[in-house]
């Protein structure tokens, strides 16, 4: 008879005292192999397992000014569109009313205004996404120097460099701080 009959048990050949390093549980564990994540079978110590989880999440790592962050709002935006950068813009004007600006040329797909997730106010720029190359330049070329509310906003190209990755991280299991040692004089 193998040593696990179900999952988690101990091995039964296993003299060791339950809670020891020796004793193990058996878990899945995702490993990364280039874009696929395999899952595989793996001994580890139950210490380790009680204290740390590995979780996998799909997410965009970006750059700049030094830093590094990872940014999953990019995967709400199509790669295959066309991205515009609208800048200078008003705080009295909203994804809607940008929308309905870039509307005009048919495959405006969409567009969002960026804001302060503290505050909720407007950070002066947002983005707009077109299905179509021809109404992309044709927006491009009208719309650059043209009162959207109550500014007149700049134009650029979109960085559209966006590359979904796989992170894997380790979280604190659930109930894994530290223990308190045992106190004898509680004891009644």
């Amino acid at each position: 008879m193998s040593g696990f009959g179900t999952f988690g048990r101990k091995r039964k050949d296993d003299s060791s005292t339950p809670g020891t390093r020796k004793e193990a549980t058996l878990v899945n564990l995702q490993y990364l192999d280039g874009d696929v994540a395999q899952q595989q079978s793996a001994y580890v110590p139950k210490k380790q397992t009680d204290r740390e989880v590995l979780t996998t999440k799909t997410t965009v790592v970006r750059e700049g000014a030094g830093k590094k962050w990872e940014d999953s709002s990019l995967l709400e935006w199509n790669p295959e569109h066309f991205r515009l950068f609208v800048g200078n813009i008003g705080n009295d004007v909203g994804d809607d009313q940008l929308h309905k600006a870039f509307g005009q040329f048919g495959s405006c797909a969409k567009a969002r205004v960026i804001r302060d997730r503290k505050t909720g106010k407007s950070k002066g720029f947002g983005f707009v996404a077109f299905r179509s190359s021809d109404d992309y330049l044709r927006a491009f070329k009208e719309m650059n120097g043209k009162y959207i509310g109550s500014h007149p906003v700049t134009l650029r190209r979109a960085q559209n460099d966006i590359k979904p990755t796989q992170v894997t991280t380790k979280v604190p299991a659930k109930g894994a701080g530290r223990r308190k040692p045992y106190d004898k004089s509680r004891k009644k």
